[in-house]
């Protein structure tokens, strides 16, 4: 398939047709690329101004968030839209990210994420706001109604698994306090022997401070992913 195909196969499953096709090549150009071929324009200002506009339209999300304090869905909603890989894997960024030959074909996570907030920008300055608004929420659908609406506890087994790792596992820390008001604390870790520590939690009862546990885990991931 011929590039200009491939591009316009991207177009459609974005659903945004490029006045300016060449701002969309840009976006899918990576530095290594233009460092071979003088003169080529890369990505790199494209994926700033994008991972702006993506933190931007998130947080017009979360101003939108029920209630009076949404803080723990505010913090499962940024680490669901921090994983932007998952997006970028969906839209087969590989098929169509320009590398240079020095970087042996390897298209890492890194690269995915700055394509796909370089696409972004480029719908900004080819369609304006609101066109970048609505490929915004139709590309991170699946990730804004995981934060929005879904338990903790489910929303970080589906963050993980989205990142490719197997379901957490809670583990009791310590038990504080008489039987008739005892205090939970709970550690969330990584499945597997000497799994990492994703966050902790205290409560009434092991449901409680799972629940605790699983809400500072995600709020873990989400300032990692920043």
């Amino acid at each position: 398939m011929e590039y200009k195909e491939k591009l316009a196969v991207l177009q459609s499953r974005i659903g945004v047709k490029f006045e300016d096709p060449e701002l969309l090549v840009q976006a899918l150009t990576h530095r290594s690329f233009a460092h071979e071929n003088p003169g080529t324009m890369h990505n790199a200002r494209l994926a700033f101004l994008g991972a702006h506009l993506l933190n931007f339209l998130g947080a017009e999300v979360f101003v939108d968030l029920p209630g009076e304090d949404p803080g723990p869905a505010a913090q499962a909603l940024n680490a669901a839209i921090a994983d932007r890989v998952s997006v970028a894997k969906a839209w087969s960024l590989n098929d169509v990210v320009r590398l240079g030959k020095g970087q042996g074909g390897s298209i890492t996570d890194r690269i995915r994420e700055e394509c796909l907030a370089a696409i972004f920008a480029a719908v900004y300055r080819d369609k304006g706001e609101e066109a970048c608004r609505n490929l915004f929420r139709k590309a991170f659908a699946a990730q804004l109604r995981m934060g929005e609406s879904k338990n903790p506890k489910m929303r970080l087994q589906e963050l993980l698994e989205q990142r490719g790792s197997r379901p957490p596992v809670y583990e009791v820390i310590r038990v504080t306090g008489p039987d008739h008001a005892s205090v939970y604390e709970i550690a969330v870790c990584a499945s597997g022997k000497n799994g990492q520590e994703f966050g902790r939690g205290t409560g009434r009862n092991k449901k409680e401070a799972e629940k605790a546990a699983a809400e500072a885990a995600l709020a873990s991931l989400a300032k990692r992913s920043r």
